[in-house]
């Protein structure tokens, strides 16, 4: 039987060998290729008249980031405001909860100086790119009022309760002490806290020092804090003559000096003080009209910057001393100054107005409206009633004073001698003019106490005179309350 097995498996074999070639395709014995086609002659390409077309140059627009907008505050309007400097266009308007005072951006936020009340007040930060509230600082025992950014940290000034001090060429003056606060962006603490000779007027953050132009009523001091040391200096270390004293409302640093704006409104200098003495070294004039006094100062690393009460904003050279550049601005007045996203930007607060300038070129580029005109302080009620609560004594032999910062006085009719308005407090400054009896003055600043004598810095309502005046002279007033 295997014989048999054999020969069916054969036959099988067999079958599946026939069945596959039936499915192979059957090709003729002969290949005749295809007719060819018929030949194109081949195409030369001859020079024309027509010139090669260049390809285009396009200058990119800048797309501006988070980081490079441009923030300002309308403290009218309890916002801030957010500019494109490269579209030119206001991008964001953001609503405050209170009164912002000041604003910086940097190390990685937008921080804004608000003012809750008239007791309270704090630091918020805003996220840039979600532009909402991430924290607040509260500010204890103090008012805040400055705030800039450097050197890895977000630094705040503020301003504590008055306390007798001591006057320039002696004598005891009622003026703000000061604080500095060092705040670590990362986790928006406070980091360290600097006690400072006055309240700051103005603070420039230089990698491990941090300089504060610090005013009492009658002088500014500069105060050197160093980080390291965790120590504060004050120049000029010796104590002055009121004759030797200047006082100053804004600063800034560039190479060895420091460069100051002075408070006096008919001044036209900007004044070089030297860094390690705290005194005046040179100074630069800013220009010949009676506007032309400098109330901003900042620069560029090279060049020196400052916004004028006339609206020009001036270019100077530090090393010659002159001005080399002037920009004119329909500005009234200005009240910030300072460079961001590749431009310079003055700030009229007064008139809610932000001008545009582009340093490197030195024209105006764009000027944007921030809303609200801030309204006129309004005019304080008139009372009769004294306050004996409000009378209260100055220093060792001086009479008590009855007047206050922020109050009106009249000149007293009895008896009926005007009053001398002199350039700075004490009886050896120039006279500016008189105010008369009966004549009406608004409180300024003060008071100093010089050679047993209170003075105040007073403006008349009716003729705008300014300057010092005393009160009396330790027997009579001359001063007399006029709200109370």
């Amino acid at each position: 039987m295997k014989w048999l097995r054999g020969i069916s498996f054969l036959a099988v074999i067999a079958m599946l060998f026939t069945a596959c070639n039936s499915f192979r395709p059957v090709y003729p014995a002969t290949y005749t290729p295809p007719a060819p086609s018929q030949t194109h002659p081949a195409i030369t390409l001859r020079p024309t008249n027509t010139p090669t077309p260049k390809p285009a140059l396009i200058t990119p627009t800048p797309r501006t980031s988070a980081l490079s907008i441009v923030w300002v505050i309308n403290s009218a309007d309890q916002t801030i405001i957010g500019i494109d400097p490269y579209s030119k266009q206001i991008v964001d308007t953001i609503q405050i909860d209170g009164i912002p005072r000041d604003i910086v951006t940097g190390e990685g936020g937008i921080w804004v100086v608000v003012s809750i009340d008239a007791e309270h007040s704090n630091l918020l930060r805003i996220d840039p790119y979600s532009r909402l509230a991430s924290s607040h600082i509260p500010t204890m025992n103090g008012e805040a009022t400055i705030v800039t950014a450097g050197e890895g940290f977000i630094w705040l000034s503020v301003a504590k309760d008055y306390a007798f001090n001591q006057a320039a060429g002696g004598g005891v003056e009622y003026s703000r002490n000061g604080a500095v606060m060092q705040i670590d962006p990362n986790p928006s603490k406070i980091a360290e806290t600097f006690g400072i000779t006055a309240a700051a007027a103005d603070l420039f953050p230089e990698e491990d020092t941090l300089w504060v132009l610090a005013n009492r009523n009658t002088y500014s001091v500069i105060n050197k804090v160093d980080l390291k040391k965790q120590s504060v200096t004050t120049l000029p270390e010796a104590s002055l003559a009121s004759t030797e004293t200047q006082r100053f409302a804004h600063f800034t640093k560039l190479g060895s000096w420091l460069w100051m704006t002075p408070q006096e409104i008919d001044s036209h200098y900007i004044y070089q003080v030297s860094s390690s003495t705290g005194l005046i070294h040179d100074k630069i004039r800013v220009g010949n009209k009676l506007l032309d006094s400098a109330v901003q100062i900042t620069q560029d690393g090279t060049f020196l910057w400052a916004a004028l009460r006339s609206g020009k904003v001036v270019k100077m050279n530090p090393a010659s001393l002159e001005v080399v550049k002037v920009i004119e601005t329909e500005a009234t007045g200005f009240t910030d100054l300072f460079f961001s996203s590749g431009f310079l930007w003055a700030i009229d607060e007064e008139e809610a107005r932000v001008f545009q300038i582009d340093a490197e070129k030195g024209e105006l580029v764009s000027s944007y409206s921030t809303g609200s005109v801030p309204p006129p302080r309004p005019t304080p009620t008139i009372t009769e009633t004294p306050n004996p609560d409000l009378i209260w004594a100055l220093c060792n032999e001086a009479f008590t004073t009855q007047l206050q910062i922020g109050e009106r006085a009249v000149v007293n009719t009895d008896p009926p001698i005007p009053n001398r308005i002199r350039k700075e407090a004490g009886g050896d400054n120039a006279i500016l003019g008189y105010i008369e009896p009966g004549e009406v003055v608004k409180i300024l600043d003060g008071p100093i106490c010089l050679s047993k004598w209170v003075w105040w810095q007073v403006s008349s309502l009716s003729t705008g005179l300014t300057g010092w005046t005393s009160e009396g002279d330790g027997v009579d007033y001359w001063l007399l309350p006029y709200d109370r």
